[in-house]
């Protein structure tokens, strides 16, 4: 399975960044919005003109590692958002 994803990136990247250079400059683009909405902790939402929804938030994690009564032999980690 790894051997595959592998030359499905590698052909993903000589698609985008090979026969289409320009497309590199719009991902770093986007790739900066993305940073400075980060920064700014706000909620982002577009819908590209293919009609596809996008929604991008930023929200932290924790987790919390617990025994288990039912499950002897390890733990259960429960992650939870913290807005």
């Amino acid at each position: 399975m790894a051997e595959e994803m592998g030359k499905l990136s590698a052909i993903l990247y000589f698609a985008i960044y090979v026969k289409i250079p320009s497309l590199k400059y719009f991902i770093d683009y986007l790739n900066n919005i993305i940073k400075v909405i980060l920064k700014i902790k706000e909620p982002l939402y577009w819908i590209t003109p293919s009609h596809m929804k996008i929604f991008l938030s930023y929200m932290k994690k924790s987790k919390v590692i617990t025994k288990s009564i039912y499950i002897k032999k390890r733990g259960i980690t429960i992650s939870r958002r913290i807005p």
